[in-house]
C-alpha cells in the first residue's frame, strides 16, 4: 500500500527549523539515529526513490514482524524439568525433595545453553543422570566395595604374609580361627581323647598370606575366607572382623595409574566419580576447571580449582568434593552439563540422542553397559513424562522440512527397534562384548504408524525381502553373473549319460 504525501496549507505559517551546529554529530548508538539520514525538509533525489520506498512497504509496523520459528523444536523443548515428572520417572526419598528441587532449578538454569534443549535430549540426559547418580540421591562415587569384588586390585607379591607381626597388626581386621576338632566315630567310647592343645609356634602362618582385598574392603557380608598354604599342603580359616571399606584404598587401587591419575598420591581417591554425572579422573577435573573459570556457567565464571588438595588438622581435602556437596548441587549440576556438551562434545552426545542411539549415549557416559536396564527403564519413563512423543507428533505435523521429518522419523525407527548395548572389548577396541538386549519402544512404534511408517525403511527392507524371495532359476538358464545353476545341464551341452 503506497503512503499518502502530506500537502502543505498554504494559508498556514511553516515554521522554520533550527540549524544545526556545524560540528554536530548524530549518535546511532545512543539515540537510533541514521547518519545518512539527509533532514525532514530535504527532498529525495527523483521520484524513482519515492516509488521505490512505496513498492517496499507492506504496511506492517516493525514490532509486528513474526519471528522465524524452528521447526526443529517443540512447544515443550523449552519447558522446564519438573519435581513431579522426575517423580514420575523414578522414586525419589521424600528426605531428598529439596534437594532435588535445587537440583533442577540449576538444571533448567543451564540446559539450553548445554545441548539439553530438545524434548528428547532432555530425556535421555535425564535417564543417563537419574542412574548415575541413584536418583540423584547418591552424588559421590560409593567405594565401600567388598572383598570379594576387589580381589583383582591386588597382585600376588602384594599379598600380606601371615607373619605374628602382620597378624598382630591387622587384629581389627581379622584373626585366625581354631582348628576344627576331629569328627567322633560311631562309637564315642572308643574315640580317642582329645590331643593337648599344642605350644605356640613362632610364625607358625608365616606360609599363608592374604590378599589385601579382606583388610581394605567391607566385610559386613563376608565373615570368613579360608586359606591355603603355600606348598598346597594345608589350609586355615580366617574370621573377618566386620567393617567398612577403606575407600581411600580403594579408590587409589581402582583409579590410580590410569587415565590421567597418578599411582603415587591420592588421584584415584580424590577424583572418584562426583555429581550427577559421576564425572572421573584428574584430567576431567581440570578440563571443568578451565571452563568453569574462563567461560563460566549462566554468565558466572569460578575462581575455584577443582584439582586443589589441602590438608587440616590430619583430614585431608580435596575440591573435587565441591561436586557432591547436597547442601548447594550447582557444582554437581554444572559439571554434568559440561559433560554433556563440551567435554564429550566430539562424541557428539546430542546427536546421539537425536537419533534414539540409547546404546551409543550408554558407552560414552558409562564407559561400557553397566546399569543397561535401569537406564533404559528411566528413558522408556522419560518419554513418557517429559512429552517425547507429542514432541515427535508436533514436528511431523507442522514442520515444512522433509528432509528433518524423514529424520524424524528414522529415530522413531530406531526407538521402535531393539537395541544392543555391549562392554567395550580391549581386545577388538570395540564396544561389542558382553551384549545387553533392551526391548523396542512400542509407543514410539504407534507415532510412527500414525504418520504412515518409515516409507525409506520399508523401501530399504523391501528390496531385502524382494532378493530373498526370488524365484529359482529355470532348468538350462543361467545363475547369477551369467554361470550355470549348480546341478543343472549347461545350454547347448547334451546331458550326461546315466
Amino acid at each position: 500500500m503506497a503512503r499518502i504525501k502530506p500537502v502543505p496549507d498554504p494559508n498556514r505559517t511553516q515554521p522554520t527549523p533550527a540549524a544545526a551546529p556545524a560540528d554536530a554529530t548524530p549518535d546511532a548508538d545512543k539515540d537510533g539515529y541514521d547518519t545518512d539520514f539527509k533532514g525532514l525538509n530535504e527532498e529525495e533525489d527523483g521520484e524513482e526513490k519515492d516509488e521505490k520506498k512505496d513498492s517496499e512497504y507492506d504496511g506492517t509496523a516493525v514490532n509486528e514482524k513474526e519471528e522465524q520459528t524452528d521447526d526443529t523444536k517443540c512447544p515443550h523443548c523449552k519447558d522446564d524439568i519438573t519435581l513431579a515428572q522426575i517423580k514420575a520417572i523414578t522414586t525419589i526419598d521424600a528426605k531428598n525433595e529439596a534437594m532435588v528441587t535445587k537440583l533442577l532449578e540449576y538444571l533448567n538454569l543451564y540446559k539450553a545453553d548445554h545441548k539439553i534443549d530438545t524434548c528428547v535430549r532432555k530425556a535421555h540426559f535425564i535417564a543417563q543422570a537419574l542412574h548415575e547418580s541413584g536418583s540423584f540421591s547418591v552424588l559421590e562415587e560409593d567405594l565401600n566395595y567388598r572383598p570379594s569384588t576387589l580381589t583383582s586390585y591386588w597382585k600376588k607379591d602384594e599379598f600380606i604374609a601371615l607373619t605374628d607381626a602382620n597378624i598382630a597388626a591387622h587384629k581389627s581386621h581379622f584373626s585366625v580361627a581354631a582348628p576344627k576338632p576331629a569328627a567322633k566315630g560311631k562309637d564315642a567310647k572308643t574315640a580317642a581323647p582329645a590331643a593337648a592343645p599344642a605350644a605356640p609356634v613362632a610364625d607358625q602362618y608365616k606360609d599363608y598370606s592374604l590378599n589385601p582385598a579382606y583388610i581394605y574392603g567391607n566385610t559386613n557380608k563376608e565373615s570368613t575366607v579360608k586359606l591355603t598354604s603355600s606348598d598346597g599342603k594345608s589350609k586355615i580359616e580366617l574370621n573377618l572382623v566386620k567393617h567398612r571399606a577403606d575407600e581411600r584404598i580403594v579408590g587409589n587401587r581402582k583409579y590410580g595409574g590410569r587415565d590421567g591419575n597418578s599411582k603415587d598420591n591420592d588421584d584415584g581417591y580424590n577424583f572418584r566419580g562426583h555429581g550427577i554425572i559421576q564425572l572421573t579422573h584428574k584430567p576431567a577435573y581440570t578440563s571443568f576447571t578451565e571452563f568453569a573459570q574462563k567461560t563460566g556457567f549462566n554468565n558466572e565464571k569460578s575462581t575455584l580449582d577443582f584439582t586443589a588438595t589441602s590438608e587440616e588438622k590430619g583430614v585431608k581435602k580435596c575440591n573435587s568434593d565441591l561436586l557432591s556437596d547436597k547442601a548447594d548441587p550447582k557444582y554437581a549440576v554444572q559439571s554434568a552439563v559440561w559433560f554433556w556438551s563440551t567435554y564429550k562434545s566430539g562424541s557428539k552426545l546430542e546427536s546421539k540422542s537425536d537419533d534414539e542411539n540409547f546404546a551409543g549415549v550408554t558407552n560414552v557416559i558409562n564407559g561400557g553397559n553397566h546399569g543397561t536396564k535401569d537406564r533404559y527403564t528411566k528413558l522408556l519413563n522419560g518419554r513418557k513424562e517429559l512429552l517425547v512423543y507429542d514432541h515427535y507428533r508436533y514436528l511431523l505435523e507442522n514442520s515444512k522440512d522433509e528432509k528433518f521429518k524423514q529424520k524424524l522419523k528414522d529415530a522413531l525407527t530406531k526407538a521402535a527397534s531393539a537395541q544392543s548395548v555391549c562392554a567395550y572389548s580391549k581386545k577388538t577396541k570395540k564396544f561389542d562384548a558382553n551384549c545387553i538386549s533392551v526391548d523396542a519402544d512400542p509407543d514410539a512404534q504407534a507415532v510412527l504408524d500414525e504418520f504412515g511408517g518409515n516409507g525409506k525403511q520399508d523401501a530399504a527392507k523391501g528390496k531385502k525381502d524382494d532378493k530373498s524371495k526370488a524365484p529359482p532359476a529355470a532348468p538350462g538358464q543361467a545363475g547369477a553373473a551369467g554361470k550355470p545353476v549348480p546341478g543343472q545341464t549347461p545350454p547347448g551341452k547334451p546331458a550326461p549319460k546315466h
